[in-house]
C-alpha cells in the first residue's frame, strides 16, 4: 500500500441527539420538502420534491442514486 489514505468516516452522536439522528445525517438520504397544513394528519404535508443530503441538489422525485453527485442513497425508516 503506497502512500493510500484510508478515508474513515464514523458517526457522531451529539449531546442530547439520540443514534438514530446521528446514523440519519450520516448516511446520504433524500430531505423531502413539507408544508405546514392543519387538514393533514400531524399537520404537515410532504411535497414531491427533494433535496439531496450530501450535495443539496433538488429532485423532483426520489431516486436510488442522486442524479447530481452520484451518491448512493439509503432509505431509513
Amino acid at each position: 500500500m503506497k502512500n493510500q489514505q484510508l478515508k474513515k468516516k464514523g458517526v457522531r452522536v451529539g449531546k442530547n441527539e439520540s443514534a438514530y439522528e446521528a446514523l440519519k445525517k450520516s448516511v446520504p438520504h433524500w430531505i423531502h420538502h413539507t408544508v405546514k397544513d392543519p387538514t393533514y394528519v400531524g399537520g404537515i404535508k410532504y411535497l414531491p420534491e427533494c433535496d439531496c443530503s450530501e450535495c443539496g441538489y433538488t429532485s423532483s422525485t426520489e431516486h436510488d442514486v442522486c442524479p447530481h453527485c452520484g451518491a448512493k442513497m439509503h432509505q431509513l425508516s
